[in-house]
């Protein structure tokens, strides 16, 4: 069964559950974009928290300087979202 996504789908935003499973998965494109411009790791930095970002980061695929549409980062999210461990791990993640 093949795990690939149709165009459509690759729209509509990540859950951010479903981008921590898909990370573990060879066969999905985890770095896929919203159609804000936003990644899994954004939407995780956000709403997900420490353990979803760290297995997005797990992965190496994000880049992690990224803006999104808005001129955001995962960075930024975080930082949005009142959740300075994870953006302190995005920080370090950066070197």
């Amino acid at each position: 069964m093949s795990l690939q996504t149709s165009r459509r789908q690759r729209q509509r935003p990540l859950d951010p559950s479903t981008s921590a499973l898909a990370a573990r998965c060879p066969r999905v494109d985890v770095p896929l974009l919203s159609n804000d411009g936003r990644s899994a790791l954004a939407y995780a930095a956000l709403c997900a928290g420490e353990m979803a970002v760290g297995l997005l980061l797990d992965t190496n695929v994000f880049d992690l300087n990224l803006a999104d549409h808005y001129g955001k980062t995962a960075v930024d999210w975080a930082k949005m979202n009142t959740c300075e461990a994870v953006a302190t791990m995005l920080r370090e993640a950066r070197g």
